[in-house]
């Protein structure tokens, strides 16, 4: 079967060569991915720092020949992994377009339109007074497609990812707070308007090879958003209701997205805007369609999010060596103009909305997450020749650097925090899998023991706290489960210890069953939330005796964990 597809261009070798990068650009994605996720970062920043280290810029160095063999510049490899990334970056849009919501944009109206417009024009003149005035400054001494080139600079530095916000507001139980929904909104706007623009940049500069002239590509790139956000939305819902009564789900709703997703990039690429414009304007109509199931979203979100997506800002690392093309002049330029500008901008359309000082501040750092469309677009004019390598790699950075501190940044300001993971507070070393047998208080000292290994408290401080909670009410929990836990003053992160006996210990549970999984809650004082959220999580997670006795089957301490992660 392999012999069929495997043509004059594509031989034997180039076929074992190209599933073998294939397969080291995902896995290495996916554990630096995980590893940027153990410090509080977006996988992203693992993803291409994976492709980075794969790259010339560190095993091009090490070892070029090999590096070459495997991710070679030219050659049939190198056209394979270029399409399966332009079909990964083509899918993540479709996915990001869905996410938009029309309806809130309607709604919020004159707020959210404020504040997009604030944080775009002022960033957007910046961007555009420096490509024109001093072009030197961002590494273009001479510059053939001037217009261009300065409507995209100016476009990049005023764009935001609406994906990375939406993270970011989620983490801080924001999404569905007023100020949320008008950030959301105003992310929205300003997607809308820069895809727009970059996509005329692209007309202008013919980067796609289409012969139309930049005014029928305008007109008909105007006409086509107008008809897919009217026309269009009423069509996709009526086609949806015909899939879900006579397709089988989730196969019949999830080829129906694919398959229009790449219609329209076709029709786009066609017409000289590039594909990924058409997946984006399909997935934000097909988005308003609201006969699609949520496990539909799930399910098309888990593919290209985890195997898809990260191929192609893998492969970004591949493009360009990063630390030869590091200009430290440039970034900071980047970095200045981009960061004050955004911000700056969006903190002015905020006030114009009404809000207060603190308010307008953390939309202006919300609204400065750049993240995947940056590099989106740094990357797409890249490959047209419009910048050069040194100007990508500082809009790489940008995006990167303001992903990384915008949540932090809007935290900070609104005085809130990301919600408490059990998963992530238990630590391996904190399980104790064989608790013996005996009294409550017995093993509340067994349990704090553990506790204070790393803890600037004495173990009798623990005990005498957890001991005084017990005696005001029983912390056992239905169907085998305890929490005795106390707050603590002076403590500046929770600590949580699982002990699991299976003889049981009685903690006077309503249901009147020992307790075989006890889990030791330890929070900051000023912190009651924390002890809530912990506790909450458990009671979810053990909402039955059944899950209860599958957890008491594990072994390890590392069982334990997995358990945890996947429930």
């Amino acid at each position: 079967m392999i012999a069929l597809i495997v043509s004059s261009t594509f031989k034997h070798g180039d076929m074992i060569i190209f599933f073998l990068s294939l397969a080291i650009l995902i896995g290495m994605a996916r554990a630096l991915g995980e590893l940027a996720e153990k410090f509080k970062q977006p996988p992203i920043i693992g993803e291409i720092l994976a492709g980075i280290v794969l790259g010339p810029s560190v095993f091009g160095q090490i070892s070029p020949a090999l590096q070459q063999t495997l991710f070679p510049t030219d050659g049939p490899v190198h056209t394979g992994l270029q399409f399966i990334s332009s079909l990964a970056i083509a899918l993540f849009l479709l996915l990001a377009g869905m996410e938009i919501d029309l309806r809130s944009v309607w709604k919020q109206g004159k707020t959210a339109l404020s504040i997009s417009l604030g944080g775009m024009l002022l960033p957007f003149c910046l961007g555009l007074a420096v490509a024109f005035g001093a072009p030197h400054l961002i590494g273009h001494s001479q510059v053939s497609h001037k217009m261009a080139f300065a409507l995209f600079f100016a476009t990049a530095l005023s764009i935001s990812a609406l994906p990375v916000i939406a993270r970011i507001l989620m983490d801080l139980k924001l999404i569905k707070s007023h100020l949320g929904v008008t950030v959301l909104t105003g992310a929205i706007v300003n997607d809308l308007i820069g895809w727009l623009i970059f996509a005329i940049v692209l007309g202008m500069i013919g980067a796609s090879g289409s012969n139309h002239g930049i005014g029928f590509i305008l007109l008909i790139t105007v006409l086509f958003m107008a008809f897919m956000f009217t026309v269009g939305t009423k069509l996709i819902e009526k086609i949806f209701s015909w899939i879900q009564a006579h397709l089988s789900w989730p196969a019949g709703t999830l080829n129906f997205i694919i398959v229009g997703g790449l219609l329209c990039a076709a029709f786009t690429e066609w017409l000289g805007i590039h594909a990924i414009f058409g997946t984006f304007i399909f997935g934000v109509t097909v988005g308003q369609c609201p006969h699609i199931r949520k496990k539909t979203l799930y399910t098309l979100e888990s593919f290209i999010s985890f195997i898809i997506t990260p191929i192609f800002f893998a492969s970004i690392g591949l493009e360009v060596n990063f630390i030869n093309s590091f200009d430290f002049g440039v970034v900071l330029i980047v970095l200045a103009i981009g960061t004050v500008g955004k911000i700056a901008g969006s903190w002015a359309g905020g006030k114009l909305a009404g809000m207060g000082n603190r308010e307008s501040l953390a939309i202006g750092c919300a609204m400065n997450a750049r993240g995947v469309m940056e590099i989106i677009l740094g990357l797409i004019a890249y490959q047209t020749g419009l910048i050069n390598e040194s100007l990508f790699v500082a809009l790489v950075v940008l995006a990167l650097l303001t992903s990384m501190t915008s949540g932090a940044l809007v935290q900070k300001i609104l005085k809130r925090r990301s919600p408490l993971q059990l998963k992530k507070l238990l630590r391996r070393d904190m399980i104790e899998a064989a608790v013996p047998a005996g009294e409550r208080d017995e093993l509340i000292r067994f349990l704090s023991s553990k506790a204070v290994l790393t803890l600037p408290y004495s173990k009798e401080d623990i005990i005498e706290l957890v001991l005084a909670r017990e005696q005001l009410d029983s912390t056992g929990l239905d169907n085998g489960v305890a929490i005795p836990h106390c707050r603590v003053k002076g403590l500046k992160e929770a600590k949580v210890v699982l002990g699991i006996c299976h003889d049981g210990v009685d903690f006077f549970s309503l249901d009147q069953s020992l307790s075989k999984v006890i889990f030791l809650i330890l929070t900051p004082a000023d912190d009651p939330q924390a002890q809530l959220e912990i506790i909450a999580q458990v009671a979810t997670i053990f909402r039955n005796q059944e899950i209860t006795n599958k957890f008491l089957k594990c072994k390890t301490n590392d069982e334990f964990i997995a358990f945890l992660n996947s429930h």
